[in-house]
């Protein structure tokens, strides 16, 4: 005949939401808490949440409305239609849509001509579909594949 298991010795959950776990995981360490009920949310009803944080201008951590993200300067700008998630517009855009008097489409580009993204003088943007954009940076790339593999052939030759 098996052998049959001790009883498991249960207790209530730690967070307060009533339901029972036992005392000692898998491993034999004690838990108070079932999984996932130690994070604030609706299994911690009684917990006090932390007050909502200022934010932009009045945030203890503004530095002006500027920061940079991958080489762009990003300027905080929460009114505007084209906002990433968190408030800021690329400052090469807002730059264009200056000098054009009109908010850019999502399909236009603002191309740095002398491929320094922080560089955002007007004489060094150009405005750029997204195919055109790409048609150029291909001619590029392709430009620079030929001239290596001219390169290598008339070393070798």
């Amino acid at each position: 005949m098996p052998e049959m298991a001790a009883p498991v010795e249960m207790i209530e959950c730690a967070c307060g939401c009533g339901r029972l776990r036992p005392r000692y995981d898998s491993q034999g360490r004690e838990r108070q808490y079932i999984l996932g009920h130690t994070t604030t949310g609706k299994k911690f009803p009684n917990r006090k949440r932390s007050p909502p944080h200022d934010k932009g201008s009045k945030s203890k951590n503004w530095k002006g409305g500027r920061t940079m993200l991958n080489g762009y300067v990003l300027v905080y700008v929460p009114n505007h239609p084209n906002t990433n998630s968190t408030g800021y517009v690329r400052e090469n855009r807002l730059v264009m849509e200056k000098k054009l008097g009109r908010y850019l489409t999502s399909d236009e580009l603002v191309h740095h001509i002398n491929g320094i993204k922080d560089d955002n003088r007007i004489e060094n943007l150009k405005l750029m579909s997204a195919s055109e954009h790409s048609k150029y940076h291909a001619r590029i790339y392709n430009n620079l594949i030929g001239k290596n593999l001219k390169l290598e052939v008339n070393t070798e030759g």
